[in-house]
């Protein structure tokens, strides 16, 4: 997968998602953001770094 990335220059993100899997998700007050989701990328000048998320609620149009 990495060979692949690098030959297309395709740039990937890790995400990792820890629990609990209950349906509730817990933000940060400030910044509206889930401690419950993380991200990383891989950067060739910079190593690895975490990249900031951002979440809005939306509303079901269906609902």
């Amino acid at each position: 997968m990495e060979r692949v990335n690098k030959e297309q220059q395709i740039p990937w993100i890790w995400f990792i998602l820890s629990g609990p899997f209950n349906g509730r998700v817990q933000q940060d007050d400030e910044q509206g953001t889930s401690s419950s989701l993380i991200a990383y990328h891989h950067y060739d000048t910079m190593g690895l770094q975490q990249i900031s998320l951002e979440f809005e609620e939306t509303q079901d149009e269906h609902a």
